[in-house]
């Protein structure tokens, strides 16, 4: 949490809109926690990352993270997006 206040602080002083990275969908609660307290900065995006059956960097299939890439997934992403008024965009690693 310490660097997530760190972060957020510097973004605000210095007027940044953060790009905040969602792997789990714990994170994307962690970022409504600060969006309630009013701590979230102008501009805040989210990047809702999918993990596919490959990891990051391997060609071989093997432990991912996160949620798969499916429609079922995205929308329960959405329907915790859903009232933030936070833009947001998707990225699969690993799949297609």
């Amino acid at each position: 949490w310490e660097q997530i206040r760190h972060s957020f602080a510097f973004c605000e002083a210095h007027g940044f809109g953060p790009t905040i990275s969602i792997f789990e969908p714990g994170y994307l609660r962690a970022v409504h926690t600060y969006q309630r307290a009013g701590r979230l900065p102008a501009g805040s995006l989210v990047k809702l990352y999918f993990g596919g059956d490959y990891g990051l960097f391997g060609r071989d299939a093997g432990v991912s993270f996160g949620l798969p890439p499916t429609e079922t997934a995205l929308l329960a992403y959405l329907e915790l997006l859903e009232g933030t008024g936070l833009p947001w965009s998707v990225s699969v690693w690993g799949g297609d």
